[in-house]
């Protein structure tokens, strides 16, 4: 199965249908620093809107790359963000002031718990 990284050029991909459109979200294959962004979200705060300076201050990522990262999970349904028109100290520098997990982010770390935990055969 192929799959886009995170980051990668998504909203091209979906100019067709809604089908195209999620069976192209389907696809999408998550790496591991895309996974520690989804904990540390859910860490701080598993129901409600987190500044993303904060996500950054624990995993202390370039803020360019982390910024990228957020926009592509919420292309793929796993966080919500919300931008603002003034930059502060708790937004980001391409306007994200506010992340939050989806019930799909939720669900995919259930399902990453449960790979885990399941040994393969």
């Amino acid at each position: 199965m192929i799959g886009l990284k995170a980051g990668q050029a998504f909203s091209s991909h979906c100019d067709n249908n809604d089908a195209e459109d999620a069976a192209l979200l389907e696809v999408i294959r998550m790496d591991d620093t895309d996974i520690r962004i989804i904990k540390t979200i859910n860490s701080l705060s598993p129901k409600s809107f987190i500044s993303p300076v904060r996500v950054d201050e624990l995993l202390r990522l370039n803020e360019t790359e982390l910024g990228n990262r957020l926009m592509a999970l919420k292309r793929s349904g796993h966080i919500d963000i919300l931008t603002s028109d003034y930059v502060s100290s708790t937004t980001l520098s391409n306007s994200i002031s506010k992340v939050c997990l989806t019930e799909l982010g939720r669900q995919s770390l259930k399902e990453k718990k449960e790979d885990v935990a399941t040994p393969a055969e």
